[in-house]
């Protein structure tokens, strides 16, 4: 829930006007205690601040009020991760890890994006690690939480999209648009262990990752790091990490 102040913090308009939320019972339903707040703000709305709010839900309660079993503790810890910008939080930014969901599973490639054109540096909403596991497959939390190290790699976006379904940006000098995201980057590096599948097909996933980071190009500092992971995906350096005799082929070109 959203309440408009100002740049001194002081509320603007109607105190108790609400202009995003969400309430949804996601615990019993889905089991992930996870709360998405949509909200836009027209570029001459005038208010760029505002407050969020989070409150511990009682609507189980307030249905059966005569019993408390119906109610957890509040939480001891949340997390609150935002997308698209630019945004700035000017409170409480623990600067932590943004990774979440399926990529920061022990057994997933987690993927972050680099604008092809400059390579060295990762795209501003690419997330960032390291991944904080507070509780283990059956529910229990151990005394220390466990930290993975997300995300693995990081793969180009930006590049031309010919296929016309996805909505690209509009490439100023051949016309072709494209397509930015670790969306777009993520089927980069899936693209290059497709052809390390190939060339060696009987490669388990294990190895197939490690020869993927191993061979990995250092983006920022050296060896891992929480923006870029291992670096930048090389496709012809992990495949040469296997042994694996390349393919060759004649070319002719007529013009």
């Amino acid at each position: 829930m959203d309440q408009p102040v100002d740049g001194d913090g002081n509320p603007v308009g109607d105190p108790t006007k609400i202009v995003g939320g969400s309430s949804d019972a996601n615990v019993e339903t889905t089991g992930d205690a996870v709360e998405i707040v949509d909200f836009f703000n027209p570029i001459d709305s005038g208010t760029t601040t505002f407050n969020i709010m989070v409150v511990h839900s009682r609507s189980k309660q307030i249905a059966v009020p005569n019993d408390p079993t119906l109610i957890g503790p509040p939480p001891g810890l949340f997390k609150y991760v935002t997308f698209l910008g630019p945004l700035t939080i000017d409170e409480y930014n623990q600067h932590t890890g943004s990774i979440f969901g399926q990529a920061s599973a022990n057994g997933a490639m987690s993927v972050g994006a680099t604008d092809y054109r400059t390579p060295g540096v990762t795209e501003y909403f690419s997330s960032s690690g390291p991944v904080e596991i507070l509780f283990d497959v059956n529910g229990t939390r151990p005394e220390t939480p466990l930290l993975r190290q997300k995300p693995d790699l990081v793969g180009p976006d930006g590049v031309n999209i010919p296929d016309t379904t996805l909505v690209g940006v509009p490439d100023p000098i051949d016309g072709f648009p494209n397509y930015f995201g670790t969306s777009a980057a993520a089927a980069h590096v899936a693209g290059v262990a497709a052809l390390i599948k190939e060339a060696s097909p009987s490669i388990s996933p294990e190895a197939l990752l490690e020869a993927m980071r191993s061979s990995a190009k250092d983006m920022l500092p050296d060896g891992f790091d929480d923006d870029s992971g291992h670096g930048l995906v090389q496709a012809h350096a992990a495949i040469s990490t296997l042994g694996v005799l390349p393919v060759t082929a004649d070319l002719s070109v007529t013009k």
